[in-house]
């Protein structure tokens, strides 16, 4: 098919611009999805653009940082006449008015040249003198590799050199140099949903917190200790899930439970970059009786790579004080009748059979409204339960906030790549030897810089996150 000739869409003058819609950034947890776009005019045959898209928004939901909504670039005005004008020949068998526009397009459409107007030019000399056979070989060594595109075969087949030229361009296209065979992904799951202080209480929450260590897991056993040590236990509850609320009603003579504890430490823990969500433990059986639950906090602590369950009612962690253990290593320790991991305490002394009961509580759990446990059932201590997603056990309910999505654009001299972190607290990325904002492009040549591997890690407050690969199969 001639795609000037034959493609119904090819008609109308070319828009002005070609705009990328602002969308939900994806993050952790949410599936993007592409719808594709179309000018009203493609003389090339393109299948359009891809606009990246998100599930529903929410608190999450931003606009596409600047360059990306620039990637796709208008069209000057003068070039979309001369290629309108151009095409229009060529649709109509022009043929004088296409070989005296040769001139312009070759110096001012470089990028079509090659590929398209060259092999026309020679369709319209041959039309026109007989004598297009030169142009047409010239086409070909500029990169001419579509004779399937344009009646080039029809038009030249009896030429004494067309078996030879067809050989060449029938040959394999150049490799591309470079060529991305591996870059950072993210595992999807379901969103990410963290316990943070409402934004009008962020400043007194932070007035009340100590200062942060160099390192997060150490600033997360600081808070630990310091959530734990704010108030004795007591079985009272807040209606108002609020760090700064449960602190002022302390300091009034208040008392509360296992809750407020992990609402004080979570919220505290967000405050200050490290990610952090409540966790609410179920012994078995838990649909019936009185004591059945224990709430603790999940936080992802970025030098260790990995989540840990922190227990701020009792200042305490299950593991080594060395290697903290989060939910999915506690759930594939043996059974609850053998060994079980002890609990490392900070504030609070605690004997054997305590550990053992506290234990006992490892049977399901509910994070953010969300459970993974199964079988789950839908009452607790008889009463009803709302679960606002029963996620499977398998999903990636703790996603690593390591992991970062890629992007590729075009920087107007050349390819670039940006990266977009999982880590909510994410202050950089850093790219080979490259340090760049989170989403800021950078490119392609300076990132691999003479290499075919580089490493791409997520920046927070606290230190390098793991280590991702970007691996080319050439060089810039």
């Amino acid at each position: 098919m001639d795609p000037l000739r034959d493609n119904p869409r090819s008609s109308g003058a070319l828009p002005d611009t070609l705009e990328v819609v602002p969308v939900a950034v994806p993050a952790a947890g949410r599936v993007a999805t592409r719808q594709s776009h179309r000018c009203d005019l493609c003389v090339c045959g393109c299948e359009g653009l891809e606009v990246l898209r998100t599930g529903a928004g929410g608190d999450q939901s931003v606009g596409l940082p600047l360059w990306f909504r620039r990637a796709v670039r208008s069209v000057p005005r003068s070039l979309a006449d001369l290629r309108l004008t151009a095409e229009t020949a060529v649709r109509g068998d022009d043929w004088p008015t296409l070989v005296g526009l040769a001139g312009r397009l070759r110096t001012e459409d470089p990028a079509w040249w090659p590929h398209l107007w060259a092999p026309c030019v020679a369709l319209g000399i041959e039309h026109e003198d007989g004598d297009g056979w030169p142009q047409l070989v010239a086409a070909v060594d500029a990169g001419f590799r579509q004779p399937d595109l344009l009646p080039v075969a029809e038009t030249f087949a009896n030429h004494d050199g067309w078996e030879a030229l067809n050989h060449r361009m029938a040959s394999a296209a150049p490799a591309p140099d470079p060529e991305l065979a591996e870059w950072p992904t993210v595992t999807y799951g379901p969103q990410l949903v963290l316990d943070s202080v409402p934004e009008a209480s962020g400043d007194r929450l932070l007035a009340r917190l100590p200062g942060v260590k160099a390192s997060a897991w150490d600033t997360a056993v600081m808070l630990l200790e310091w959530a734990t040590t704010r108030w004795e236990h007591a079985n009272d509850h807040v209606d108002d899930q609020n760090a700064a609320e449960v602190l002022d009603r302390v300091e009034g003579g208040e008392r509360f439970a296992c809750v407020e504890y992990s609402i004080v430490l979570s919220q505290a823990l967000n405050a200050v970059g490290i990610p952090a969500r409540r966790v609410n433990l179920r012994t078995p059986d838990s649909h019936v009786g009185f004591g059945r639950g224990h709430v603790v906090t999940e936080a992802w602590i970025d030098d260790l790579n990995k989540w840990v369950i922190l227990d701020g009612q009792n200042g305490a962690w299950w593991g080594t004080k060395t290697d903290p253990l989060g939910w999915n290593d506690l759930v594939s320790q043996p059974e609850h009748d053998a060994a079980r991991p002890d609990m490392v305490t900070t504030a609070r002394e605690m004997t054997g059979e305590d550990m053992d009961m506290w234990w006992t509580y490892f049977d399901t759990a509910v994070s953010s409204g969300m459970t993974w446990s199964r079988p789950f059932s839908p009452f607790f201590q008889q009463e009803p339960v709302s679960v606002r997603l029963l996620a499977s056990p398998s999903a990636v309910v703790h996603p690593d906030l390591s992991q970062l999505e890629t992007s590729l654009v075009d920087l107007g001299y050349g390819p670039g790549v940006a990266f977009w972190p999982t880590h909510p607290y994410a202050t950089g990325v850093r790219v080979g030897d490259i340090l760049v904002s989170p989403h800021e492009p950078v490119l392609l040549a300076d990132a691999l810089a003479d290499r075919s591997r580089v490493q791409v890690a997520t920046v927070t407050a606290y230190s390098n996150l793991a280590p991702h690969a970007l691996v080319t199969t050439g060089r810039t």
